[in-house]
């Protein structure tokens, strides 16, 4: 009895580590995301900008669907009840929420800039890899958790990339200048004029 309680209470401090150190990794690509935004808003680049707001949206539908899955499923991790790998066992191991995280911002940023920059995308998914295989020779998870949550997040990553995606970025010649006005990311301007009342004005929208 006392045995089970201890192992028991083991499997909860190790939860409760793994999700401590999800939420320091989610909060990094979080930067990351944050970064290629607050760049892309300094120095008026539209697509450095749409970089930071897709890999946002593609992290934070990776982090929802990562405790989904998480809770329902509740596998123990590697160093829980001798490697069995159940499911239905109070674990949250499957899948793993590093690979999910680290291959949703890649892949966004590989789409936006490894389209004809091949060594671009193999770093970018090379690093992302790198994510996944530490999660299990670290003992973190199990190969299939690594392998599923890399799959998930390369997924949302191009779903979203090519979902939101302006296509006005892609135009051989356009200037910086032209892609940052016609850029769903920068204000849509619309002239106002009053005759009755002499006043002219101008009416600015955002789409994020």
């Amino acid at each position: 009895m006392g045995g089970a309680v201890a192992e028991a209470g083991g499997a909860m401090v190790f939860a409760r580590g793994g999700f401590f150190f999800f939420f320091a990794f989610f909060a990094t690509m979080a930067q990351v995301a944050a970064g290629f935004y607050l760049v892309g808003r300094s120095t008026h680049n539209p697509r450095a900008r749409e970089t930071g707001v897709l890999a946002a949206e593609a992290l934070v539908n990776s982090g929802i669907m990562v405790q989904v899955l998480k809770e329902v499923s509740q596998r123990q991790r590697p160093p829980t009840d001798n490697s069995s790998g159940e499911f239905f066992d109070g674990g949250s191991s499957f899948p793993s929420g590093h690979a999910i995280s680290a291959w949703s911002v890649a892949t966004v940023i590989a789409e936006e800039y490894g389209q004809h920059r091949p060594l671009v995308r193999i770093g970018l998914y090379g690093l992302a890899t790198a994510v996944s295989i530490s999660r299990f020779t670290g003992r973190k998870h199990f190969l299939s958790d690594a392998l599923v949550g890399s799959a998930m997040g390369y997924g949302i990553g191009r779903f979203v990339y090519h979902k939101h995606h302006d296509q006005t970025l892609d135009s051989p010649n356009a200037n910086q200048t032209s892609g940052l006005l016609h850029s769903r990311l920068f204000p849509a301007i619309t002239p106002l004029y009053n005759a009755s009342a002499h006043v002219f004005g101008a009416r600015m929208g955002w789409e994020f």
